[in-house]
Protein backbone atom coordinates (compact mmCIF):
# COMPACT_ATOMS: atom_id res chain seq x y z
CA UNK A 1 0.00 0.00 0.00
CA UNK A 2 1.43 3.33 -1.01
CA UNK A 3 1.99 6.46 1.31
CA UNK A 4 -0.98 8.37 -0.48
CA UNK A 5 -3.83 5.25 0.23
CA UNK A 6 -3.42 6.23 3.99
CA UNK A 7 -4.11 9.88 4.07
CA UNK A 8 -4.99 12.81 2.22
CA UNK A 9 -4.78 16.42 3.53
CA UNK A 10 -4.44 19.37 1.56
CA UNK A 11 -3.81 22.93 2.82
CA UNK A 12 -5.49 26.15 1.33
CA UNK A 13 -3.42 28.68 2.69
CA UNK A 14 -4.07 32.92 1.48
CA UNK A 15 -1.46 34.20 -0.44
CA UNK A 16 -0.15 37.21 -0.81
CA UNK A 17 -1.87 38.05 -3.74
CA UNK A 18 -5.70 36.95 -2.23
CA UNK A 19 -5.36 33.86 -3.99
CA UNK A 20 -5.75 30.34 -2.25
CA UNK A 21 -3.13 28.28 -2.91
CA UNK A 22 -3.49 24.74 -2.46
CA UNK A 23 -0.04 22.69 -0.46
CA UNK A 24 -0.28 18.92 -0.38
CA UNK A 25 0.16 17.35 2.96
CA UNK A 26 3.94 16.03 2.81
CA UNK A 27 5.36 19.85 2.25
CA UNK A 28 3.76 20.52 5.59
CA UNK A 29 5.42 20.06 9.04
CA UNK A 30 4.15 17.41 11.89
CA UNK A 31 3.51 20.82 13.78
CA UNK A 32 1.44 22.46 11.49
CA UNK A 33 -1.35 18.95 10.13
CA UNK A 34 -1.60 18.15 14.07
CA UNK A 35 -2.37 21.95 14.74
CA UNK A 36 -4.75 21.53 11.33
CA UNK A 37 -6.12 18.64 13.29
CA UNK A 38 -7.13 20.36 16.39
CA UNK A 39 -8.45 22.85 14.53
CA UNK A 40 -10.76 20.51 12.44
CA UNK A 41 -11.86 18.54 15.51
CA UNK A 42 -13.03 22.01 17.55
CA UNK A 43 -14.21 23.71 14.76
CA UNK A 44 -16.03 21.12 12.57
CA UNK A 45 -19.80 21.43 11.79
CA UNK A 46 -21.17 18.96 14.48
CA UNK A 47 -19.23 20.12 17.23
CA UNK A 48 -20.21 24.03 16.67
CA UNK A 49 -24.04 22.85 16.45
CA UNK A 50 -23.42 20.47 19.54
CA UNK A 51 -24.24 17.41 17.93
CA UNK A 52 -20.98 15.86 19.00
CA UNK A 53 -20.80 16.99 22.65
CA UNK A 54 -17.03 16.79 23.72
CA UNK A 55 -13.31 16.28 21.84
CA UNK A 56 -10.84 14.87 23.40
CA UNK A 57 -7.45 15.71 22.92
CA UNK A 58 -4.02 13.60 23.49
CA UNK A 59 -0.93 15.98 23.81
CA UNK A 60 -1.30 18.58 21.34
CA UNK A 61 1.68 21.01 21.45
CA UNK A 62 3.78 17.88 20.02
CA UNK A 63 5.99 19.05 16.94
CA UNK A 64 4.12 22.57 17.34
CA UNK A 65 6.28 25.49 16.99
CA UNK A 66 6.82 26.95 20.25
CA UNK A 67 4.99 30.54 19.27
CA UNK A 68 2.24 28.42 17.98
CA UNK A 69 0.72 27.51 22.20
CA UNK A 70 -0.97 30.72 22.55
CA UNK A 71 -2.60 30.38 19.98
CA UNK A 72 -3.09 26.66 20.36
CA UNK A 73 -4.79 27.03 24.14
CA UNK A 74 -6.82 30.04 22.65
CA UNK A 75 -8.45 27.99 20.34
CA UNK A 76 -8.85 24.74 23.07
CA UNK A 77 -10.54 27.26 25.52
CA UNK A 78 -12.79 29.41 22.63
CA UNK A 79 -13.86 25.95 21.56
CA UNK A 80 -15.22 25.49 25.22
CA UNK A 81 -18.26 27.43 24.41
CA UNK A 82 -19.51 25.00 22.28
CA UNK A 83 -18.31 21.61 23.40
CA UNK A 84 -16.61 20.01 26.33
CA UNK A 85 -12.83 20.06 25.48
CA UNK A 86 -10.86 17.34 27.05
CA UNK A 87 -6.93 17.71 26.63
CA UNK A 88 -4.04 15.43 28.22
CA UNK A 89 -0.53 16.83 28.34
CA UNK A 90 2.51 16.91 30.44
CA UNK A 91 3.20 20.14 28.78
CA UNK A 92 4.04 22.92 30.86
CA UNK A 93 4.75 25.38 28.06
CA UNK A 94 1.01 24.99 27.02
CA UNK A 95 -0.06 26.36 30.42
CA UNK A 96 2.04 29.25 29.67
CA UNK A 97 -0.91 31.37 29.02
CA UNK A 98 -2.79 34.18 30.67
CA UNK A 99 -6.04 32.87 30.03
CA UNK A 100 -4.49 29.61 31.70
CA UNK A 101 -7.35 29.15 34.49
CA UNK A 102 -6.10 26.41 37.20
CA UNK A 103 -9.90 25.94 38.32
CA UNK A 104 -10.06 24.07 34.79
CA UNK A 105 -7.47 21.39 35.17
CA UNK A 106 -7.57 18.25 36.79
CA UNK A 107 -4.20 16.71 37.34
CA UNK A 108 -3.57 13.03 37.27
CA UNK A 109 -0.99 11.61 39.70
CA UNK A 110 0.17 8.23 40.45
CA UNK A 111 0.11 7.96 44.18
CA UNK A 112 1.97 4.44 44.92
CA UNK A 113 -1.27 2.84 44.86
CA UNK A 114 -2.64 3.88 41.45
CA UNK A 115 -3.66 7.43 39.70
CA UNK A 116 -5.35 9.76 41.62
CA UNK A 117 -7.55 12.54 39.84
CA UNK A 118 -8.49 15.96 40.87
CA UNK A 119 -8.03 19.29 41.06
CA UNK A 120 -4.69 20.96 42.24
CA UNK A 121 -4.56 20.39 45.61
CA UNK A 122 -5.05 23.17 48.77
CA UNK A 123 -1.12 23.70 48.28
CA UNK A 124 -0.52 24.78 44.93
CA UNK A 125 -3.39 27.16 44.52
CA UNK A 126 -2.34 28.73 47.44
CA UNK A 127 1.53 28.56 46.01
CA UNK A 128 -0.73 30.05 42.78
CA UNK A 129 -2.80 32.75 44.58
CA UNK A 130 0.49 33.87 46.55
CA UNK A 131 2.68 34.35 43.41
CA UNK A 132 5.09 31.55 44.67
CA UNK A 133 4.41 29.19 41.30
CA UNK A 134 2.64 30.07 38.16
CA UNK A 135 1.01 27.39 36.60
CA UNK A 136 3.82 26.31 34.56
CA UNK A 137 6.40 26.37 37.20
CA UNK A 138 4.03 24.63 39.44
CA UNK A 139 4.00 21.42 37.06
CA UNK A 140 7.89 21.88 36.32
CA UNK A 141 8.58 21.16 39.75
CA UNK A 142 6.26 18.76 40.37
CA UNK A 143 4.41 20.51 42.95
CA UNK A 144 1.39 20.09 40.96
CA UNK A 145 -0.53 17.28 42.93
CA UNK A 146 -4.54 16.73 42.45
CA UNK A 147 -6.29 17.11 46.12
CA UNK A 148 -7.72 14.38 47.88
CA UNK A 149 -10.80 12.73 47.41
Amino acid sequence: MAEADLAFAVGRFLAEDGQSVKIDRRSLSEGTLRLAAVLTALLQPAALSGDIPSVGIEEPRISLHPPMLGALYDALAAATCNIQVMVTTQSADLLDNAAADPAHLLVVRDDGTGSAIGPIDQAGRRSLAEGVFTLPELLRSGEMRPAPS
